[in-house]
């Protein structure tokens, strides 16, 4: 786990290359990504440009190449900090050791990509950053990882709970990281610094815990299906059980952001908002092809976005709307947004 930097040998190295790739350690790629994260690991245009598609005749299909097979795995996971998006594979490309990538997103670079050796059965599935470390969390492992982010060494962390127990939502907030667990569906508040685990319970009927949001006075936690929502104060004393001014959804809730005074919650096909205690409650349906609105974020200007997973369409949620502001993509699902 404790993997060096090490420099690409040669452009055949490079994705996109038509060499072989290995990624058994850290490698640097050049450079110093992307706001909306695609399904894919890496987009085509940062792999470098596809060959020209064949000439065949009418009515046969062939494929198209766009990389190598070892950096298109389905992505799962990632964080921005300082300037560099990084993002987990969903599936380890070789067991017990899913893949690390870092990019440069505003300059389009891929800085480097690391398998890292977890020992854990599938893939990553979430990831946090602050100066000095990653927090990385992986299927199939009931501890966290640590990465050292000057580096690149690993450490096995801390355990979250028994054998089965994964982290399945991250979020790193000051001195605290908040863990959501599977199969417990369980909230725990870590110090960064001490290592000291707060657990606020279960959160539900659910095995997921997905949804953690924050702000001056709260904690709210919510689960997948079947859905429940609950308010806690920071040193875990339940003040709200929410639960009931959810709406009926075949994935229960997705993602919750506080924001100016109100929490807001999608729960499948439409966007909620709502006082810490549930009143001025507002119920914004989306449309039928986004499926899902399943990510938020607040702009540097102030106004909540939310990323739709189908289409990619990406809405400025208003008082009593959604305001459809484009999309990044055409042909990808999204995973992440920052």
């Amino acid at each position: 786990m404790n993997d060096q930097l090490e420099p690409i040998a040669d452009s055949s190295d490079r994705a996109g290359a038509a060499g072989p790739m290995s990624f058994t350690r850290r490698t640097l790629l050049g450079g110093t990504g992307i706001a909306a994260v695609g399904s894919a690991f890496a987009a085509p245009a940062l792999l470098g440009p596809a060959g020209a598609a064949p000439t065949v005749p009418e009515g046969e299909m062939v494929p198209i190449l766009e990389g190598t097979a070892s950096q298109t795995a389905a992505i799962n996971g990632n964080a921005f900090h300082d300037g560099v998006l990084y993002v987990g594979s969903r599936t380890a490309p070789s067991p017990g050791t899913p893949r690390l990538a870092a990019f440069d997103p505003l300059a389009e670079e891929l800085l480097w990509v690391q398998d890292l050796e977890l020992g854990s059965s599938s893939g990553i599935t979430q990831i946090a950053a602050d100066d000095d470390h990653l927090y990385i969390g992986a299927s199939g492992h009931t501890h966290l990882f640590r990465q050292d982010r000057a580096t690149g060494e690993t450490e096995q962390w801390l355990q979250l709970g028994g054998a089965s127990t994964i982290p399945y939502s991250m979020r790193l907030e000051g001195e605290h990281l908040w863990i959501g667990t599977y199969p417990d569906c369980r909230l725990r508040r870590i110090t960064v610094a001490s290592g000291e685990i707060l657990d606020f319970g279960r959160i539900g009927a659910s095995t997921y815990m997905v949804g953690i949001a924050l702000d001056e006075d709260h904690v709210y936690a919510s689960t997948a299906a079947p859905g429940e929502l609950k308010v806690f104060d920071h040193q875990a004393n339940l003040l709200h059980d929410l639960t009931e001014h959810l709406v009926e959804s075949p994935v229960g809730t997705l993602k919750v952001i506080a924001h100016e005074g109100l929490l807001y919650v999608s729960v499948g096909r439409a966007v909620l908002s709502m006082r810490p205690d549930g009143t001025e409650r507002v119920e914004r349906p989306i449309p039928d092809e986004d499926r899902y609105v399943d990510h938020f974020d607040i702009t540097p200007d102030g106004r909540l976005i939310a990323l739709a997973r189908n289409t990619t369409n990406y809405y400025e949620v208003t008082p009593d709307g959604l305001e459809c502001l484009g999309a990044p993509s055409s042909d990808l699902q999204n995973v992440g947004f920052t």
